[in-house]
């Protein structure tokens, strides 16, 4: 267990989907990029992180919490979350708080927590000089008051209005940066980004959350299905699959179908919000010709040509 996972298991808590006050637990596919964060940190080399991942897998909630335990550890940090609307970042700032809140009255070995001085327009300070800002992406660039940002953290940014803001951002964010999203399509930065690092070309570090990863996308009890499809049978023994998962996409696939603002079937809904790939996630609509099998091959084969220009 690494340093700032065992802040955020030891001393954080949070209100799960349920209702439920429990201690924070990291789930399978968060503690593998926040082991790679916390490498990270003081690697001149590493110019930043792209996680594409699918919807609802509680991934900012992590990010979030990796970056208030290197704030609230050391002193004088800056961390800075911009999200895509306000209704997030007002979420994200009550949960940043009921996090402090909590670790608070937990006794860690060597370790007292500093108190909050200053608590307005979503920025808390603390006493030992960290400063975190919660807020909204828009067209202004001079966020923390023109501090330098040591860890800054970018939600759900193949969504933001302001196309333009990344790269204006950029030159600020000398220090620790992230930049997580679910797809929006083939077009944009995070895409071209991340298409970049999966080809070899990128200067990020790039991981992909699939649906699959995610410990509550499944149906519970033991689950056995007579009638899978071809796809389905390709894709349980491609991901390791169990029925249980299978039945899971499924019902979810049934509930999508109707998904008629934006003109997806539900199968074609379900690949963009829950892919299983990351090319799969980029896909705005249509269906593969084929299956989830080849395009793996495919893959995994895939080369960069030996020459490119014209033949005279």
């Amino acid at each position: 267990m690494n340093w700032h996972q065992e802040i955020i298991e030891k001393t954080f808590r949070i209100v799960d989907r349920h209702g439920n006050d429990c201690a924070y637990k990291l789930w399978g596919s968060q503690v593998y990029p926040i082991e790679c964060f916390s490498r990270s940190l003081d690697d001149p080399l590493c110019e930043g992180h792209l996680v594409l991942k699918a919807a609802s897998v509680g991934f900012t909630s992590g990010c979030l919490a990796f970056g208030m335990a290197e704030a609230l550890t050391r002193d004088n940090r800056t961390m800075a979350l911009l999200t895509h609307n306000d209704d997030l970042s007002q979420l994200l700032l009550r949960r940043a708080k009921y996090y402090i809140k909590n670790a608070m009255t937990v006794k860690h070995p060597g370790l007292v927590f500093p108190e909050i001085i200053s608590d307005s327009k979503g920025e808390l300070e603390f006493e030992n000089g960290s400063l975190i800002y919660i807020g909204t992406a828009a067209s202004n660039t001079d966020i923390c008051r023109g501090n330098p940002i040591n860890i800054f953290i970018g939600s759900e940014c193949a969504f933001w209005k302001n196309p333009n803001l990344i790269p204006a951002l950029i030159p600020r964010l000398s220090g620790f940066k992230v930049f997580e999203s679910t797809a929006n399509g083939a077009q944009g930065w995070f895409y071209t980004q991340f298409k970049s690092g999966e080809l070899g070309t990128g200067i990020y570090r790039n991981y992909f959350i699939p649906w699959w990863k995610h410990h509550e996308y499944t149906m519970p009890g033991s689950i056995i299905l007579d009638n899978k499809t071809e796809e389905e049978s390709e894709m349980q023994e491609l991901y390791g699959l169990d029925d249980a998962r299978i039945l899971w996409r499924r019902r979810m696939i049934l509930r999508l179908d109707n998904d008629t603002m934006r003109g997806l079937s539900g199968e074609e809904a379900f690949r963009q919000e829950y892919p299983s790939n990351w090319e799969e996630a980029f896909l705005k609509g249509g269906s593969p010709i084929f299956g989830p099998r080849v395009y793996n091959i495919v893959r995994e084969t895939m080369q960069e040509p030996s020459f490119v220009g014209d033949i005279g």
